[in-house]
């Protein structure tokens, strides 16, 4: 975010600029996350699907671990995910394999037979390595074309595409 900031200022702005053009945005931000924001299409129908055939789900993100947290709790309130892990402390972000690892652990799986499922290429070399099975989902933050030069074997272009690879 805060490049972002930095780009959308003046050149040679000052530091305090920056930091209370961040502060506000912030400050925006937690009132107004969720407004225009929703699940892809068919993500729901998919989690409760792979919930209902016993399927272990959870999430990995790069994104704060609290402000992960708090969106999982607005969007999916009816998943059982077995984990949520934002970026923690003591944790580095992907495309580290330590949470995917971890999570595998909590799910009681190898890693070889987990799939790490995601939008970006960053996502499959965290599933690469981690020693998982990948899946490329063309819908998310750069589409298709962030996921061209990335080794993903599977690449799906909608969210029910996924359940016969899982399951």
């Amino acid at each position: 975010m805060r490049a972002l900031i930095e780009t959308a200022i003046p050149p040679g702005s000052s530091k305090v600029l920056a930091d209370d053009c961040a502060a506000r945005f912030v400050r925006h931000y937690q009132e107004c996350w969720h407004e225009k924001t929703r699940p892809y299409p068919g993500v729901e129908e998919l989690l409760a699907r792979l919930v209902a055939a016993e399927v272990g789900v959870a999430i990995l993100s790069n994104k704060p671990h609290q402000f992960t947290l708090l969106c999982v709790r607005h969007f999916f309130p009816a998943v059982n995910f077995l984990r949520v892990f934002g970026l923690r402390d003591g944790y580095a972000r992907k495309p580290d394999p330590a949470s995917a690892l971890e999570l595998a652990q909590i799910a009681g799986l190898a890693p070889q037979a987990s799939f790490f499922i995601g939008d970006s290429a960053i996502d499959i070399a965290t599933g690469d390595n981690a020693h998982m099975k990948t899946i490329g989902v063309t819908w998310g933050f750069r589409g298709r074309e962030g996921l061209q030069n990335s080794p993903v074997r599977n690449l799906v272009d909608t969210a029910d595409a996924i359940y016969p690879l899982v399951v």
